[in-house]
């Protein structure tokens, strides 16, 4: 559904299923949830809410000096993924930057979200928030690799300052996996890697659906074999105090002292 100047709004916030939107964006932006129809059968009251939307642009560039600052001759970087995403790490809104480097997020709700930029492989990002909001870089990794940290947007808003520098660098490890489950008394994360070079150990952090912030739940070591093809870890996190929504993230650090994220699980 391509629809102009305007954003779903939030799917069934009612008590009333026949009087909600069903926009959930299951199965891309502007999708609903999977119905099933049989022969003869027929749905009403199945709906879709718009509001006055929101845009979030900007750009994404090649950091040079990798002062995190967009200088003079620095040049643009096309073909990288954004994508706007909800908290619960739904994809809203999606695009790829042009050959100047700018992207454009469009049909965006009221609501809180963080962007996403998927770079090619040869690339990394540069240190965020050097600067002004117009010259710097705003992916801090806070949701995972490439994330940006929450921004609360409103009907109408126009937010085209939210850009990415990125440096040219190899990463001390490949991400292969990363997945959580629960069950019933405790969860299980599980990671796997490649080849890690220069890595030193894992922290694992966690955030409850009322916190803000992340805080630090405990420490992995990497393994001794770093030119092991493949590398499996797992922790098991007891302590589940509150009823909800649990976010994990994997914050890798090399020997030295340089840091990445996998991309956060909800739980």
């Amino acid at each position: 559904m391509i629809v102009i100047d305007l954003a779903a709004s939030a799917p069934f916030q009612g008590t009333n299923r026949t009087k909600d939107s069903h926009l959930t964006h299951a199965f891309g932006p502007n999708t609903s949830e999977q119905i099933i129809l049989t022969s003869g059968s027929t749905i009403t009251n199945f709906n879709a809410g718009f509001q006055v939307k929101a845009v979030v642009g900007n750009f994404v560039w090649l950091d040079g000096n990798q002062n995190g600052l967009q200088d003079n001759g620095e040049k643009p970087v096309q073909g990288v993924k954004v994508m706007a995403m909800n908290s619960s790490g739904i994809v809203v809104s999606e695009s790829t930057t042009g050959v100047d480097g700018i992207y454009n997020l469009d049909g965006i709700a009221e609501g809180n979200y963080y962007v996403k930029f998927q770079a090619q492989s040869q690339y990394g990002f540069t240190a965020p928030n050097r600067g002004s909001d117009e010259i710097d870089s705003d992916v801090s990794g806070t949701f995972g690799t490439g994330t940006t940290s929450l921004v609360q947007l409103h009907t109408g808003d126009q937010l085209n300052n939210i850009d990415a520098g990125l440096t040219l660098a190899v990463l001390p490890i490949e991400w292969i996996d990363f997945v959580g489950s629960y069950n019933g008394t405790f969860t299980t994360l599980s990671w796997i890697t490649g080849i890690e070079v220069n890595n030193d150990y894992y922290i694992i952090e966690r955030r409850h659906e009322t916190e803000k912030n992340f805080r630090q739940i405990g420490r992995e070591l990497a393994s001794a074999n770093q030119f092991a093809s493949r590398h499996d870890y797992v922790y098991d996190d007891y302590d589940l105090s509150l009823d909800g929504i649990y976010y994990y993230r994997i914050k890798q650090v090399d020997k030295d002292g340089l840091k990445n994220l996998a991309n956060f699980h909800s739980i």
